[in-house]
């Protein structure tokens, strides 16, 4: 996951610039919505939208940086779900580390972010694992629920886990960084290393049981990453050489897939190129004992 910069303004000058009635109909929709509304009562306004954040992300998941093909692959995520919060069940690892967690003690539904629901920073564009098998309508945090908020609250008041990556709100690369293609949390203690944890349990971004074909997308980028660091430092092959420090300058852009774990891997590199070359050897042979 990394950050997409953008702001509020510059957000709905885009939405506008598509859809230019979008904000209209979407204050008349809230307007409209009965005082418990479910799902059903809310008109889907963001599928309109949804080539705005396509672009914005540079056609990856907001979530795991998995390259989608097309808009059918693509959800536009509520982060913050609209009409229902579901309770989440830790895994046992992050309730033995103690991990707090604000959900009704009788496991029930809560609320949802209904004043929320056309805000355009609260939406991602999201894969289908991402959005509709692992987060649903998960929502989970440490302090008090503002569901009756008419704006995204801030972090400081709800305490949520989850890491958004639109906006200025968070730094998820200041929070989540990869060993390899293994994701870990980037602060040693408190509650943004929880956010991490939680963030890397929900999405399974950790799993390359359940998420085989992402986890071995992040892996053969490394790959390919330390073949072009190699050629880099040990090529006298002037051609060869530009070649691969395009190619690397390329790989380490925001548009690439995968990209917080490519920067991760090349600053490793930088480091130690000795541990990087294990982690190389140990993908190959990762990747050649679950390929078919």
């Amino acid at each position: 996951m990394i950050r997409v910069g953008i702001a509020r303004k510059e957000l709905r000058r885009r939405i506008k610039a598509i859809k230019q009635t979008w904000f209209t109909r979407a204050n008349a929709a809230l307007t409209a919505l009965p005082a418990v509304p479910r799902s059903s009562d809310f008109p889907r306004l963001w599928s309109e939208i949804k080539d705005v954040y396509i672009d914005l992300q540079h056609s990856k998941c907001g979530f795991c940086e998995k390259p989608l093909e097309g808009r059918i692959e693509q959800d536009v995520e509520h982060f913050r779900p609209k009409a229902g919060v579901d309770p989440w069940e830790p895994p046992p690892d992050l309730v033995a580390a103690g991990l707090p967690l604000s959900q009704p003690a009788d496991g029930g539904k809560e609320p949802g972010y209904a004043f929320l629901a056309f805000d355009p920073l609260n939406y991602v564009a999201a894969c289908k694992n991402c959005n509709t098998i692992f987060k649903g309508n998960l929502f989970p945090i440490a302090g008090a629920r503002k569901s009756r908020a008419k704006k995204p609250p801030a972090n400081v008041h709800e305490l949520p886990y989850l890491i958004y990556p639109i906006g200025d709100r968070d730094k998820p690369e200041d929070l989540i960084s990869f060993y390899g293609a293994v994701p870990r949390p980037a602060v040693a203690s408190g509650h943004d290393r929880f956010r991490a944890l939680v963030t890397i349990a929900v999405f399974k971004l950790d799993d390359p049981v359940e998420r085989r074909v992402f986890y071995e997308g992040r892996a053969r980028q490394i790959q390919l990453l330390f073949l072009n660091l190699t050629t880099l430092d040990d090529s006298a092959d002037a051609v060869l050489v530009a070649a691969a420090a395009a190619n690397v300058n390329r790989m380490l852009q925001d548009r690439e897939p995968f990209a917080n774990c490519l920067r991760c891997f090349h600053r490793l590199y930088q480091r130690s190129r000795a541990e990087a070359t294990q982690i190389y050897t140990d993908l190959t042979t990762l990747l050649d004992t679950i390929s078919p």
